[in-house]
């Protein structure tokens, strides 16, 4: 709880900072929307876990100041076409802390397949909405970056599973 805590603190100072706390948000919805239903990465303390989160926050808070809203449907399309093929043949991803029980794992296969799909047709349109444009730049940012976790735990998994087997 503690971590949590110093998470959040962090994660709403660099925000309020930085004088983007709404994509902020944004970019942590989507982060965890993706992150609940299909697992990721973790790391192996409290400290690194903190310092990755903490680093993929001011990358995006980086990358959304710099890149110009005019490539946002062309980013649009490459990263939600990588969050669909990733879902599709990563998702889900389990870890030794956190395993899957019973129907868990086909649950949320289904889940992160129907959730891939779903993606597109609702964050489209909002590509064409000025007012909304930045949110869901932010919201599919935070996707591709649980997406990678998610591809780089299944990397890892893969990986233990054949070092246990030789």
């Amino acid at each position: 709880m503690f971590n949590a805590l110093v998470n959040f603190i962090s994660f709403l100072t660099l925000a309020l900072i930085s004088k983007t706390f709404v994509p902020c948000l944004f970019f942590m919805i989507g982060f965890f929307a993706i992150r609940g239903l299909s697992g990721g990465f973790h790391a192996s303390s409290p400290l690194k876990c903190y310092l990755l989160s903490t680093i993929s926050q001011v990358l995006f808070i980086l990358i959304y100041n710099v890149i110009p809203s005019s490539i946002y449907l062309t980013l649009f399309s490459v990263v939600t076409t990588t969050i669909i093929i990733a879902l599709f043949v990563f998702a889900p991803v389990d870890h030794k802390n956190k395993p899957f029980y019973g129907t868990e794992y086909v649950r949320f296969k289904k889940r992160s397949r129907i959730y891939a799909l779903i993606i597109p047709f609702v964050m489209l349109p909002s590509f064409f909405m000025q007012p909304v444009q930045t949110m869901a730049f932010s919201y599919l940012f935070g996707s591709f970056v649980a997406t990678f976790a998610m591809v780089v735990a299944k990397i890892i998994r893969i990986k233990e599973t054949r070092n246990k087997a030789s």
